[in-house]
């Protein structure tokens, strides 16, 4: 995070918003399906020598029941243990020993398997990573170990406070919607999963026509379009299940809940609703939600961090985007329960403020220079830039992503109040409180 501001402030002062603009580094993009469905990008760059792909499952703790809640994760993990042709050392040595990078990670929507090579080795790494994704056997000798490192992530997460914050707020804001779900599942369930299940699970969600591959870096869009076609276009498709559409009742009121944690300070997380991502207000929301986030200038961190008993030890924002809908969520840290109630009161005013008042011209290009850069800063780093962009490909597709700097720029101060107007002139939320046991 320090290195993400310090990178902004310098490119601010070094250039102007137009001189941004022109900035965006160059690249060839070319969308495509293959016969099979599956979904590809190639992001043609010559930056540096080195490529990354990304492939994205629609799998997630939100497509899993609550008698599976964790396999996905899981899953994640027994992927990298071997293939019909391949041992684990295989597939982790071979990336190695080519100067390569793989990994994988899970989240509420997404699976995301990353592997990063440079540009003379990519075959080998499309070949170890096709052949993890279709052709994985989960060896029975590698399941208890696998099960064993799973069980005590959990542990660990359930020991640490960050982690019982997030869970209490899901459980609150999101009841009824499979967003309730953690991702890591729980102790009973990783314990107690056969294998005959995990691979159902698996058969049903790796198929090609449930993934998108992002191919980024120093390659020729040609010669990558045979490859990927040679490792992901021969799979053949399947029926993907189908899914009861997700209802998601946003607050109605101001309401409040309470839990007590074994925790030395008070967490106050507010759910707000907000424009879903195919709304046109959704950017300049997005907008909104950066002037909530500006540091030291921030309308909340002038309201709760400042003077000399300050209501606030940390303050941040954050627009949460799923398909089904959108959310701003944001979070306080306090030292003492007696401040909960003068914090929701001055949160909701800094909003009714936001709503009465439009930003000044200077501080929205502040805003946007700052996105901007930030983005073309990522975009450098091939796999970090796969990772950060994996939620909005699968959520709202790369079409929003590829236009997004474009719709940004075409904010202005009175659209910001105008959304302001509408969602915050009498903020009704959801918040959930952490206290202290003792």
């Amino acid at each position: 995070m320090i290195l993400r501001f310090a990178v902004i402030l310098l490119l601010s002062f070094l250039l102007s918003s137009q001189q941004v603009q022109g900035q965006k580094l160059e690249s060839k993009t070319t969308q495509y399906l293959l016969p099979n469905g599956m979904q590809v990008i190639l992001v043609e760059k010559h930056a540096n020598p080195m490529i990354a792909c990304m492939v994205y499952v629609n799998a997630g703790s939100k497509y899993e029941t609550d008698a599976n809640n964790g396999v996905t994760h899981f899953l994640e993990h027994l992927l990298f243990d071997g293939t019909r042709t391949r041992s684990r050392e295989d597939i982790t040595e071979g990336i190695k020993i080519k100067g390569g990078y793989i990994n994988a990670f899970t989240s509420k929507e997404v699976t995301c398997y990353m592997v990063l090579m440079p540009n003379e080795f990519i075959e080998t790494g499309l070949a170890v990573q096709s052949d993890m994704l279709f052709n994985s056997v989960l060896p029975d000798e590698e399941l208890p170990k696998e099960r064993k490192i799973v069980i005590e992530e959990i542990k660990q997460s359930e020991d640490n406070i960050d982690y019982q914050v997030e869970k209490f707020f899901d459980s609150t804001v999101y009841q009824g919607t499979p967003y309730v779900r953690t991702v890591l599942g729980s102790e009973e369930i990783i314990s107690n999963i056969p294998k005959e299940e995990i691979l159902e699970y698996y058969h049903t969600y790796y198929e090609p026509n449930n993934m998108i591959a992002l191919v980024i870096g120093d390659f020729q869009t040609g010669e990558m379009k045979g490859l990927i076609h040679k490792y992901y276009g021969t799979i053949p498709e399947r029926p993907l299940p189908l899914h009861a559409e997700i209802q998601f009742t946003p607050p109605a009121s101001r309401e409040v809940k309470y839990k007590k944690v074994d925790s030395g300070n008070i967490y106050v997380n507010f759910c707000l609703n907000a424009p879903r991502y195919d709304d046109p207000d959704y950017y300049v929301f997005d907008v909104l939600t950066e002037i909530l986030n500006l540091g030291e200038n921030s309308p909340l961190t002038q309201a709760l961090k400042e003077g000399t008993d300050p209501l606030a030890t940390d303050v941040s924002a954050h627009l949460e985007t799923q398909k089904e809908f959108s959310t701003l969520n944001i979070s306080i840290v306090t030292d003492s329960p007696k401040k909960v109630d003068r914090i929701l009161n001055a949160t909701a005013e800094v909003l009714q403020e936001l709503a009465a008042k439009p930003p000044e011209e200077k501080q929205l290009q502040g805003v946007i220079v700052s996105s901007k850069t930030h983005r073309y800063y990522q975009e450098e780093k091939l796999h970090f830039y796969g990772m950060m962009v994996a939620s909005v490909l699968v959520t709202c597709g790369w079409e929003f992503w590829d236009n997004y700097i474009d719709n940004l720029e075409k904010v202005t101060p009175e659209k910001v109040q105008a959304v302001a107007q509408k969602y915050f002139s009498d903020p009704k939320y959801i918040a959930t409180v952490i206290t202290p046991i003792n």
